[in-house]
Parts: C-alpha cells; sequence; structure tokens
C-alpha cells in the first residue's frame, strides 16, 4: 500500500511540475523608434525607415518579426513607435534584420 502512495504521490508531483506555464524574457541590445514607411526612395526599395539609437547601423527594414503586434505602415512624420529591438545589420544598402522587437511606450 505504501509503494502504491508514494507512486501516485510522486505522479502527481511531477505532473503538477510540467504544467507550470514557461515564460521568457527576451533581452533587448537596442532602443529605437520606427518612423514609418521609408521616404527617400533608395536604389535598394525598403519598405520602413528605423532610428536605431546609439548606433550607426543601417536606417531601414523590411519586415517585423510575426507576432510582434506592431504595424509599421504609416506615413513618415505622422507618428512614431518607439520600441526595444534586437537586429543585426544585412552588410547592403543601410538595412537591418529585426530579430526580436516590441514597444517601449
Amino acid at each position: 500500500m505504501r509503494p502504491l502512495l508514494f507512486l501516485l504521490l510522486a505522479t502527481l508531483a511531477l505532473t503538477y511540475a510540467g504544467c507550470k506555464k514557461k515564460t521568457t524574457t527576451t533581452s533587448y541590445m537596442s532602443t529605437g523608434t520606427i518612423m514609418g514607411q521609408e521616404p527617400f526612395m533608395t536604389p535598394c526599395d525598403a519598405k520602413y525607415w528605423i532610428i536605431i539609437h546609439d548606433s550607426t547601423a543601417g536606417r531601414t527594414f523590411d519586415t517585423l518579426p510575426a507576432g510582434c503586434g506592431i504595424n509599421p505602415n504609416f506615413p513618415v512624420f505622422s507618428d512614431s513607435i518607439h520600441v526595444r529591438l534586437n537586429w543585426h545589420n544585412t552588410g547592403s544598402c543601410l538595412k537591418v534584420v529585426v530579430d526580436a522587437i516590441e514597444r517601449a511606450d
């Protein structure tokens, strides 16, 4: 009887431990401001303009990560979105690739 009780309690404890919701926290390397649609008609034809604070990186990007909840489709200078982001340079045309992003305000 005791081994059965022990086995039942161990199973319940492991089941409960496996059901806890896992949370992930992303650490962001930069802050920036999405300024809107790219107004400069560059040869590389980027879609959006971003200012990455404290960086001399590229200033444009084409897409944001799926599910981030940020819509950059607004005319330049009509609005702006302050963000925290992880990114890397593409090495051409002043473009960056946004790896992770969230609103900062």
